[in-house]
C-alpha cells in the first residue's frame, strides 16, 4: 500500500446520498447512472472517480464524474464536490483495506478511480498534516 498528498480538485457528475453500510455496493451502480447521464462535461480525462463524502456515523453523499476546472460551469443535472487536500492511502481493492482496518482513516473524503487503460485505484483519507510543496518558479 502506497500514501500519496493530494492538492485540492473538483469532480462534477451525478450525486446521491446513502447509507453507510450500503455505498461500496452502490458505487457501481453511481458510475453506471453516470455514464448514462451523458453531461457533456468537459473534463480533464476519461477517468471516472467515484467519490464518498461521509457525512455523519450513518450517510455518505457518492458522487460519479470526472475531473473539471475550478471554473467550469455545471450542466443541468449535475453536481459537484470539491475535495480538499489530503493524505490518502492508495490500494487495488477494498479487501485489502478492510483486512488492514487503517487506524488512521479521516472518514472525510475517500473516492475510487476508474481510467481509461490501467488498474482502478482507491483513495483513503488518511489524518494528519497535509504537506504540498510549491514549485519555485523564481528561478
Amino acid at each position: 500500500m502506497n500514501t500519496t498528498t493530494l492538492p485540492i480538485f473538483r469532480v462534477a457528475g451525478v450525486s446521491e446520498t446513502v447509507p453507510r453500510s450500503d455505498c461500496q455496493n452502490f458505487a457501481a451502480t453511481l458510475k453506471q447512472r453516470f455514464q448514462a447521464a451523458d453531461l457533456h462535461l468537459v473534463a480533464f480525462s476519461t477517468t471516472i472517480y467515484v467519490i464518498y463524502q461521509y457525512l455523519d456515523d450513518e450517510n455518505v453523499k457518492m458522487l460519479a464524474g470526472k475531473l473539471v476546472s475550478t471554473d467550469f460551469a455545471l450542466p443541468e443535472h449535475a453536481d459537484d464536490v470539491w475535495v480538499a487536500p489530503q493524505n490518502y492511502a492508495v490500494c487495488e481493492n477494498w479487501q485489502a483495506i478492510n483486512a488492514n482496518q487503517l487506524p488512521e482513516r479521516s472518514f472525510r473524503v475517500d473516492f475510487e478511480t476508474y481510467p481509461a487503460f490501467g488498474s482502478p485505484k482507491i483513495y483513503i483519507g488518511l489524518l494528519g498534516d497535509v504537506q504540498i510543496e510549491e514549485e519555485d518558479l523564481s528561478e
